[in-house]
């Protein structure tokens, strides 16, 4: 029998669209880090002519490749407030285009409404461009941010022992079998470890600092942007009392679907605001089926940094390709190791690089090229943010 989410179901997988409907959608989720860029920017020629007072930010991230890779933030300060929102996106690379969907949506329609409301406003469009103009994950020194934004700049010591168990099969320079496939892939990790095999991504996501050139590496010491992020924060947000953040990430979850990923509080009083805020809607944490816990992440970050304020500090994941059931979470799992040992193979050319990951889906885990996903995405952040925004002009 065909049910409503059956058939939504189906057409998530097979998007016959024409193609002049997949162009409605085509500005609002740019592929191409320049293009995302060149927007964001222009905001800030429309403020000047509506005489709103934008601070424009930019940090500079050094890199070998490209001397054009910037972090860029706009502050809005409301001197009558005392509450901030704040909207970060680009954390990790590839899934930049939904952040920078996320920041188009919230110009157009929220940005004038909440600075009437008398709250400051703080974007950051793409936090990793690096990994958003070469369509990865982690930056160019394969740091993935989400395990890199530690209080002090120099990172904890992050131990992983079992990703160290894994070691062989995880890091590109010691990888065998995955080569042979997606089954040679699952034969080994059932081999290695039968009684943990569905709880594999799960435990290795924590995060790790043994392995530089492994997967969720999160570094020795604070990535450059995230020093900077870091001091921006303490310079021009430290004397709000009330905030809401929102961190825009794509992948895990059901096709089309936004799930609310908090972290463990810090204070009862962190505690007390989320909850007042997001009171009947669900929100997952470690302890919830399929999700994991990580060291380093922005939004505990956040926590951290303004700990004892009332915040509420929030990732939004954006689900993509169903990768929350078990064997579709290995297989995600199997293409981050390919796409890992695949750009860090120094024999292989970047052209011939971009067709491999092309071959290999990881784009499309992470943006997908469907108007039907594009336009269930937009629809949700809208209805998100209009609730929670009105809730926090509320609270």
């Amino acid at each position: 029998m065909f049910t409503e989410r059956t058939l939504f179901s189906f057409r998530n997988r097979f998007d016959f669209s024409p193609k002049r409907d997949k162009a409605r959608f085509k500005d609002s989720f740019p592929r191409d880090y320049d293009h995302s860029r060149k927007r964001f920017l222009s905001y800030f020629e429309e403020f000047k002519k509506q005489g709103i007072n934008a601070e424009h930010l930019s940090f500079q991230v050094p890199s070998k490749l490209r001397s054009d890779l910037f972090v860029d933030a706009c502050y809005i300060p409301n001197q009558s407030g005392e509450k901030l929102v704040i909207l970060t996106t680009g954390v990790h690379g590839l899934e930049a285009p939904a952040g920078s969907a996320a920041i188009e949506l919230f110009v157009n329609e929220y940005l004038s409404r909440s600075l009437k409301r008398g709250f400051s406003v703080l974007i950051v469009h793409s936090l990793n461009p690096f990994g958003f103009a070469y369509n990865r994950r982690v930056t160019e020194n394969n740091v993935d941010l989400n395990r890199n934004f530690f209080i002090q700049s120099k990172s904890q010591t992050n131990y992983n022992p079992l990703y160290y168990e894994l070691r062989a099969l995880l890091n590109p320079f010691m990888v065998k079998s995955v080569s042979g496939g997606f089954k040679e892939f699952i034969r080994v990790l059932k081999a290695l470890n039968k009684n943990k095999f569905q709880n594999i991504s799960r435990a290795v996501a924590y995060g790790q600092n043994q392995f530089p050139e492994g997967l969720f590496y999160s570094g020795e010491y604070n990535e450059p942007q995230t020093e900077w992020f870091r001091n921006l924060l303490v310079s021009k947000c430290s004397n709000y009392k009330k905030i809401i953040a929102f961190d825009i990430h794509t992948g895990f979850g059901e096709r089309g679907q936004l799930y609310n990923f908090g972290h463990n509080y810090r204070s009862e009083t962190e505690e007390y605001f989320t909850k007042q805020l997001y009171s009947g809607l669900k929100v997952y944490s470690v302890q919830d089926d399929g999700f994991y816990e990580t060291a380093g992440d922005l939004s505990s970050f956040l926590a951290e940094l303004f700990k004892g304020r009332q915040l509420a500090s929030m990732t939004f994941e954006i689900g993509t390709v169903d990768n929350h059931r078990p064997l579709n979470q290995i297989r995600d799992f199997y293409k981050l190791v390919r796409e890992n040992q695949i750009f860090t193979d120094r024999s292989i050319g970047f052209k011939r690089k971009a067709v491999l990951l092309q071959k290999l889906g990881v784009i499309e885990t992470y943006n997908p090229d469907s108007n039907i996903w594009r336009e269930k995405t937009l629809k949700q952040l809208r209805d998100r943010f209009h609730l929670l925004l009105d809730r926090f002009y509320a609270a």
